[in-house]
């Protein structure tokens, strides 16, 4: 092959007699493992047959030049016995790299370039006879190259390491990869004192991948479009087209696509999509004429797609073509015909805004397709067209249609009514004819069946969709959703109306099923939060207006949990039921009882006395006949159940206080309560605002701990069994002036109280995706997944899944590295809610891990319900392994339902290497603790990385 000429200095004084063709032949095994080890990663993973036709060349053509040394060698051509080293060396490396269709070159301890070549195929970078004798950052290469390799070969030579490296360098302004190894080529007395490089460029192989990895999506997307549209029906595939343009034109890289249809010499644009920011490529309904596009369109009548690489660059015959699209403002443009029955009908395509850029032909070649099914698409829309029409002339004539078919005269009165009508109304269709509509309409309705009306018959108004409810023949009540247009006589004057009345009765009872959902407790069947919180401010307003006092009664059960804990949630589940009928029946009519979640229950009493001393003893006569009811025994089912309830009470006069700050107040006084004994009534006592000041103090800290950048974050490595470090754990930290560092063990359930949970979990999430982002660029850190730890309370925000995906999206993090801790607390009575939530995040690749699992109320049905990947053993689990057979049951016990669930468990808190060797011996393959590294910042991750992934050395062989 041609080369440069090659330009060499000495490498090093002269060996002593003897050991020029023992050197000289280590020499030429490291430079040929150099080159073949590259090589062989791309054959493939086997040895035989290698995938790779490039790969199988590179190898036949070094093992061609090795073995041509080798021959040499014997017969004396290149080496001599007792030749003086320093020239062997040199001769023979030289032979060899010259040999490599590689930049190479060789550098001494000073960073001198003593050898250098590079293929005439290699981008040229400079001149041999400049380079040689020069120190490696002077010698005119690209600076990428001097950064990457000046620290390369510092860390060889300061540290006399003999390892072969391996990595890439980018050149950025050049869009190309390469690839260089680092091999030490001398050596004396245990220090390093040349080394070879040598540089590839992949550029072209990772092109390749690219356009495959493209290929492949493409397919995917044309498959999943193709499945889409043939689903969708005839009336909503414009919708679907637009959404079929958004995908393709994302995955192509185009800012803008376009259907359009051509007709009568005029190009009519249908369908239209763009990046956000760019302008739409036309106007809606605006059409172009042919003459706009003379040669595009001809070209398209061809059958010939049209690729234009940059509009302007087109030439002279297509100047109309250039100054159309640059003032449409694309740069390139691709597009293909829409050809039915040999006809041009117009086209499909897609350009770009904001650079000239080319299409390749897998781009051309999916945008055909997708041309082919637009075509398919038209032909199906003039078969249900002509359906469609075929139906209008014999709908009169259709006596069993669902819907009523009427008609009206200009005074509202009934001229055509089909079968239907009698079949929801029960009235005959001949005894409501020549009647007015509005007399079968529900009295409360009638008013609001003229109002649409008025507009219409004015003739200000073609149509009008409204509904009301009338009168069976026996009485009972029908919505009916009212359809109506306006019907004119031959002299344009208002004749009447005709449309169609659609029975949604059902439709309304789903309605008030998705309200009741929305607004009750579906347990108890007691209003919700949300709508207590509504009732609360009618209550406040009528209040102010009467001059009327109210109250809060705050209901915690007494000893709840036990109940759960120890019979079951059905159990927990009938108590709460039959302590709701209670409640019912201890308020009166103007009273509000609701139910927060779990045992939590609060009445709002409305109406009371004006005086505050009077309004009190009215709520401690409801409440105590509200204790004295909760306190009888339960029927559950296996005899009699006792329960208590802990009350407390709050009065309001107006809008004196906000809602939460009642909800407070009265949770205040309940935990008072609780305080003296259970079982009791209390009311707010303004000295405990004192406690409540406090956890406002706490909040504000918390809160300016954020904006003092007084958070941070620790990352702890979790290690699989072969010792390598294949993620980290975010671990939260406050550094409190006041009282030093506080862990997250301390500070987060000092958020949950303050009510920051919310804004602390956002801070962690932002930072830690912003960390994964980083490590992306990092080599070292790329490949790691990251954990970070969510609460209850941010699973249970309705707005926790979007917060996730926009900060993933802001940060550019990849979600397939992110993998969210959940607590076992998660099972609760919402955890359907819960696990539709969670399982959005694993459509979008999030992780998703059951951390401290076994401490809680975690069940194989319950692991189940969630789209878990991984669970981790609490470590007080693992602590007691060597100690504890019981320990060791519940480690063996949730690594098997891990394990037959297909999820990976890791084991926390492992210390002592006995530890992680029995949790070896009980199949956990992932392990996380102090034995491995405490948590540590970033840069400190770094170094735990190197020293826990550094590769054991192997024991020298000694011969027998």
């Amino acid at each position: 092959m041609s080369r440069m000429p090659l330009t060499r200095q000495p490498l090093h004084e002269a060996p002593s007699p003897g050991d020029g063709e023992r050197w000289t032949c280590r020499y030429r095994i490291m430079v040929f493992a150099t080159w073949l080890l590259p090589s062989l990663a791309q054959a493939g993973q086997g040895w035989w047959p290698i995938a790779d036709s490039a790969a199988l060349g590179g190898l036949l053509a070094g093992g061609i030049c090795v073995f041509a040394a080798w021959g040499l060698r014997a017969s004396n051509t290149i080496v001599k016995p007792r030749r003086p080293r320093g020239d062997s060396t040199d001769a023979y490396l030289s032979a060899l790299i010259t040999s490599l269709d590689e930049l190479a070159l060789v550098l001494d301890r000073e960073r001198i370039i003593r050898l250098f070549a590079q293929p005439a195929t290699f981008h040229r970078l400079t001149h041999a006879d400049e380079v040689v004798g020069q120190r490696l950052d002077r010698a005119g290469l690209p600076e990428a190259i001097v950064t990457r390799l000046m620290a390369e070969a510092t860390a060889i030579f300061d540290r006399n390491d003999a390892h072969l490296r391996t990595f890439r360098l980018d050149l950025g302004p050049e869009q190309r990869t390469l690839e260089t190894r680092i091999l030490p080529v001398d050596s004396s007395h245990g220090r390093v004192s040349s080394i070879l490089i040598l540089t590839r460029d992949i550029t072209p192989r990772l092109l390749a991948e690219q356009n495959q990895a493209q290929r492949a999506a493409l397919g995917r997307a044309l498959t999943a479009v193709s499945i889409d549209l043939l689903r969708t029906p005839s009336n909503d595939l414009d919708s679907t087209i637009r959404t079929a343009l958004e995908r393709l034109g994302i995955l192509l890289g185009a800012d803008r696509g376009y259907q359009v249809l051509i007709e009568d010499d005029r190009m009519y644009p249908t369908h239209m999509w763009s990046v956000a920011g760019a302008a739409a490529p036309y106007e809606a309904d605006q059409s172009l004429p042919i003459a706009a596009l003379p040669n595009l369109t001809r070209t398209l009548a061809e059958e010939r797609p049209v690729r234009i690489r940059s509009v302007a660059a087109l030439p002279k015959g297509w100047a109309t073509e250039r100054a159309t699209l640059a003032a449409k403002g694309a740069q390139s443009l691709i597009a293909v015909p829409l050809i039915d029955r040999g006809r041009l009908v117009g086209f499909v395509g897609f350009d770009s805004i904001r650079t000239t850029r080319g299409w390749s032909d897998d781009a051309q070649r999916g945008l055909r397709i997708f041309a082919e099914l637009l075509v398919g698409l038209l032909e199906r829309r003039r078969t249900d067209a002509a359906r469609l029409a075929d139906q209008a002339r014999y709908r009169e004539a259709i006596d069993d249609i669902q819907e009523i078919v009427f008609q009206t005269d200009a005074d509202c009165r009934w001229t055509f009514l089909n079968p239907a009508w009698e079949r929801v109304t029960g009235f005959p269709v001949t005894e409501a004819l020549g009647r007015c509509s509005l007399e079968f309409a529900h009295p409360d309705d009638r008013r609001l069946g003229l109002v649409p009306f008025k507009p219409l018959v004015r003739g200000e108004s073609d149509h009008c969709r409204y509904e009301l409810r009338c009168l069976t023949r026996d009485g009972a009540e029908r919505w009916l959703e009212v359809y109506a247009r306006l019907r004119c006589g031959p002299q344009g004057e208002v004749a009447g109306t005709y449309g169609t009345l659609m029975d949604v009765t059902e439709r309304k009872a789903a309605e008030e099923e998705i309200r009741q959902l929305a607004f009750y407790d579906s347990l108890t069947g007691l209003p919700n939060r949300r709508l207590l919180v509504d009732r609360l401010y009618q209550a406040m307003a009528a209040g102010s207006r009467d001059r009327q006092h109210g109250a809060l009664l705050f209901i915690d059960l007494d000893n709840f949990k036990i109940l759960n804990d120890t019979s079951g949630h059905h159990k927990g589940d009938l108590l709460l039921q039959q302590v709701a009928g209670r409640l019912r029946g201890c308020i009166r009519e103007c009273d509000t009882v609701a139910r927060l979640g779990g045992d939590e229950f609060v009445v709002m009493l409305a109406q009371l006395n004006p005086l505050a001393q009077q309004a009190a003893a009215q709520v401690a006569t409801i409440g105590e006949k509200i204790r004295v009811a909760l306190g009888a025994p339960y029927d559950l089912g296996n005899g009699p159940y006792d329960s208590t309830p802990s009350i407390g009470a709050t009065l309001f006069f107006g809008h004196q206080w906000s809602v939460d700050d009642l909800l407070k107040r009265a949770d205040i006084a309940m935990y008072q309560a609780k305080t003296a004994g259970r079982n009791a009534l209390c009311f707010f006592d303004p000295t405990l605002q004192k406690e409540h000041n406090s956890r406002l103090r706490q909040a504000k800290d918390i809160n300016g701990a954020i904006g003092r950048g007084e958070l941070h974050l620790l990352f702890q490595p979790q290690i699989d069994a072969e010792d390598r470090v294949v993620s980290a754990e975010a671990l939260l930290r406050w550094r409190q002036p006041e009282r030093g560092t506080v862990s997250a063990a301390e500070l987060i359930p000092q958020a949950i109280e303050a009510g920051l949970i919310a804004t602390v979990g956002r801070w962690v999430m932002e930072e830690a995706c912003n960390r994964l982002a980083a490590w992306s660029r990092e080599p070292d850190l790329a490949e790691l997944t990251l954990a970070v730890n969510v609460s209850l309370q941010q699973v249970q925000q309705t707005d926790f899944v979007p917060e996730v995906l926009s900060i993933l999206k802001a940060s550019g993090a990849d979600p397939t590295r992110l993998r969210l801790e959940l607590p076992e607390r998660l099972f609760t009575d919402d955890i359907d809610t819960i696990a539709v939530k969670l399982q959005v995040l694993r459509w979008h690749g999030v992780g998703l891990a059951l951390d401290d699992f076994g401490t809680g109320q975690g069940s194989l049905r319950r692991l189940q319900q969630l789209p878990l990947d991984q669970i981790k053993i609490d470590a007080c689990f693992v602590r007691g392994l060597a100690d504890d057979t019981n320990d060791a049951t519940v480690a063996r016990a949730i690594i098997a339902m891990g394990q037959a669930l297909g999820l990976t468990v890791v084991a926390e808190g492992v210390e002592r290497a006995d530890q992680r060797q029995r949790l070896l011996d009980l199949g956990c393959q992932r392990f996380q603790g102090y034995l491995f590294s405490r948590p540590v910042p970033q840069g400190a991750l770094r170094s735990r990385l190197k020293t826990l992934n550094r590769p054991k050395r192997e024991a020298p062989q000694v011969a027998d």
